[in-house]
């Protein structure tokens, strides 16, 4: 396997496996209650639900149960993830993604909980938080690297990215206000975590990274070993 591809292995991982996901989902919503099935794995946004149903911090962030949905999250996904992946290695796309994830999903909680008051209960799910996190790390990372666009040529990823945030994350925001609250989230992990790589703080790169590591492709401790040993900041790249 060429470095290139071994580079993608964790894109090509994540992609899978919210396919699959997507996959089973839409069979069992066809076959059996919708509801009940998308309340036990997407994330409510009653912070008690959550607590009874810890997991579904992490299954929301795979689950998707429209096409054009996950067709679009999957697509920025391989794009901006190559750039973050060839540059800080298939590891960090994710670990970005799933803290990115967590992040946004804890920015969704506090605005329903603590900012708006919503007596509504509402179920968020999909990549998006994580894939935010992604594109705002490996703009924040290379902000002039620059993209071929369908019949616009090539833009720098700054650009692109600024238009898609506003597009999707401020827009019309009293639709979907959760959702894209949660984007917001995921774009503010993936910048601290670029920051963070560029800074080389110690005490916190050494403790994220070694969190970040556990979600690795590679759960080998003695090659865990040998990255933190490479890396005596704590972090790949920088």
């Amino acid at each position: 396997m060429n470095i290139y591809t071994k580079s993608k292995k964790g894109i090509i991982r994540l992609i899978f496996l919210n396919s699959v996901t997507f996959l089973l989902a839409n069979i069992l919503i066809s076959t059996s209650g919708g509801y009940d099935f998308l309340s036990n794995l997407a994330l409510s946004s009653n912070v008690l639900d959550v607590i009874l149903k810890p997991w579904t911090i992490f299954t929301s962030m795979f689950l998707h149960v429209d096409f054009l949905h996950i067709l679009f999250n999957m697509l920025y996904l391989y794009v901006f993830g190559q750039i973050l992946s060839s540059r800080l290695g298939s590891q960090s796309v994710v670990t970005v993604y799933v803290f990115g994830a967590f992040v946004g999903a804890i920015f969704y909680l506090l605005f329903y909980n603590v900012i708006s008051g919503s007596q509504e209960q509402y179920l968020a799910l999909g990549a998006s938080g994580g894939v935010m996190a992604i594109m705002a790390a490996a703009t924040t990372l290379d902000p002039n690297k620059k993209i071929r666009v369908f019949l616009l040529g090539a833009i720098k990823i700054k650009w692109i990215f600024l238009v898609l945030f506003i597009m999707t994350s401020i827009y019309n925001i009293d639709i979907n206000t959760g959702g894209k609250i949660d984007h917001m989230g995921g774009a503010f992990f993936g910048f601290i975590y670029i920051t963070l790589i560029r800074t080389r703080n110690l005490f916190l790169g050494r403790w994220f990274d070694k969190i970040c590591l556990y979600f690795s492709y590679d759960f080998s401790k003695k090659n865990i070993y040998k990255k933190n040993k490479k890396y005596p900041t704590g972090f790949r790249g920088g």
